[in-house]
């Protein structure tokens, strides 16, 4: 089985709304990344054993979701779909949700 391991998550424009964006990343259902974010931040997700990265393990297909959370409502930023023994390596996943810029930095492989 894969392994993913979550670096970090940078922000270079903030969504519609006005000032920070309150951002969470959410694997299997687990939230795994809560943070207040501007443009140009860049944050590590979770300290795992190497310190700055959160190391989950998956066996079929899933989807990360990236969501920004507004008065009532969850606005999608994005998403990555992982599939096992597909792309392995280091990962940039550029999204625009909601007039947004981030990018999810991350890394598979094991098996």
């Amino acid at each position: 089985m894969p392994d993913v391991f979550f670096r970090s998550l940078k922000c270079h424009e903030t969504t519609g709304g006005a000032g920070s964006d309150q951002v969470r990343v959410y694997f299997k259902g687990e939230l795994i990344f809560l943070s207040s974010m501007k443009g140009g931040r860049h944050r590590s997700i979770g300290a795992g054993p190497e310190e700055g990265q959160l190391k989950r393990r998956f066996d079929g297909p899933e989807t990360v979701w990236v969501k920004e959370i507004d008065d009532g409502s969850d606005d999608i930023i994005g998403t990555v779909d992982l599939i096992p023994f597909g792309a392995t390596g280091e990962q940039a996943a550029p999204m625009y949700g909601d007039g947004s810029h981030y990018v999810l930095y991350y890394a598979v492989g094991g098996a």
